[in-house]
């Protein structure tokens, strides 16, 4: 899938790749998300596990935290930000 999307709101909203994820559903969205250069969480609504290439799996939006994308952190990034 491609990027585009993703480089888009990267370059938009000025946010740094290293700290950023793409949250998605399916896993094209995890797919764009890895073509884009950001980590990726698959979102395991359905129970499927279809996305098997993504960084991190939860299975409910509330597991989503800062430290999944903190080993990526670099001494002047401060925040984390998540593309929803």
């Amino acid at each position: 899938p491609a990027p585009d999307s993703i480089q888009y709101l990267l370059k938009r909203f000025q946010l740094n790749p290293a700290v950023t994820a793409m949250i998605g559903d399916r896993s094209l969205d995890v797919d764009a998300g890895i073509n884009a250069g950001v980590k990726t969480i698959y979102f395991n609504v359905d129970g499927l596990n279809a996305a098997p290439q993504a960084d991190f799996q939860v299975d409910h939006l509330e597991a989503v935290s800062y430290t999944h994308l903190r080993a990526h952190e670099t001494h002047n990034d401060r925040v984390c930000r998540l593309l929803l």
